[in-house]
């Protein structure tokens, strides 16, 4: 627990938005607290497992924000030499939706050539600014596996694993919230999907599994293992030519060697 903890807490020196994956252990903490009182054993140790490294490292980060920026608050975000304003672009309901067409279910576009896919930066009419920047294509479509989360009302309902049930939920709740607060903040971008995709793609992967497990019928399991299959080959496939041609085409650019002589091995027929 206090290696977990201390891990958690220290992502935060990396992005403040990573505090709130804190959120997915607290079931887990609550509960061995809960147990361990019963019990009446180990409280103390577990209560400075916990409470050692978010207020050490927390103590450190607001001591290095405050003699760096003047305020214990204040991560760096309006000291960014960056074209996207994030100070003040924030809280921007009116991008939500555009943002979740972008970030979640945009589709790349595909070409007949190496590498095959290209970045979808086409936005749907919109009287805004909202920022997007060389998206492959959103993480709903890159990694369909993540639509199952839409399975956890089923799983919820029919599943006798409630401790596995709650865990999902608070996977989809955290992965969603930051996935907002990304849109709100900054717009959409392939790498601020790192923040949240994760998150989501672990609520996919158990939500799938739960919803095996419950069908009842060989024959129903043995096509959503098929289903499986044919989706890890896509998620390979997409993504490894997405990472080829990546936000900067920094293999083209940088590997130009490397970047053709794989274009004319795959591309056999040009």
């Amino acid at each position: 627990m206090f290696i977990s903890c201390l891990s958690l807490s220290l992502s935060v020196a990396c992005r403040p938005t990573q505090l709130l994956t804190s959120i997915i252990v607290l079931p887990v903490i609550i509960k061995t607290f809960v147990n361990n009182v019963k019990e009446k054993k180990d409280i103390i140790k577990n209560i400075l497992a916990v409470a050692i490294p978010y207020v050490t490292v927390g103590a450190l980060l607001m001591y290095y924000n405050y003699i760096r920026f003047g305020s214990v608050f204040e991560f760096g975000s309006s000291y960014q030499l960056t074209i996207n304003d994030m100070s003040n672009l924030s809280n921007r309901f009116m991008t939500i939706g555009m943002g979740i067409v972008c970030s979640l279910f945009s589709v790349p576009t595909f070409l007949p050539n190496f590498p095959f896919v290209q970045y979808h930066n086409n936005l749907l009419t919109f009287y805004g600014y909202y920022y997007i920047e060389n998206m492959m294509g959103g993480l709903f479509i890159m990694v369909p596996i993540c639509l199952f989360i839409f399975g956890i009302f089923k799983v919820w309902k029919r599943t006798d694993n409630k401790e596995v049930s709650k865990f999902i939920v608070t996977l989809i709740v955290v992965g969603i919230v930051m996935c907002l607060i990304s849109m709100m903040m900054g717009g959409s971008m392939q790498r601020y999907m790192v923040d949240y995709a994760w998150i989501l793609i672990i609520a996919g992967i158990c939500t799938f599994i739960e919803l095996v497990r419950l069908y009842e019928h060989e024959e129903t399991k043995n096509i959503m293992r098929k289903l499986f299959g044919a989706i890890t080959i896509y998620v390979v496939l997409i993504n490894f030519f997405s990472g080829i041609v990546s936000e900067k085409s920094a293999m083209r650019i940088y590997s130009g060697t490397e970047y053709y002589t794989l274009k004319y091995t795959v591309d056999f027929w040009e």
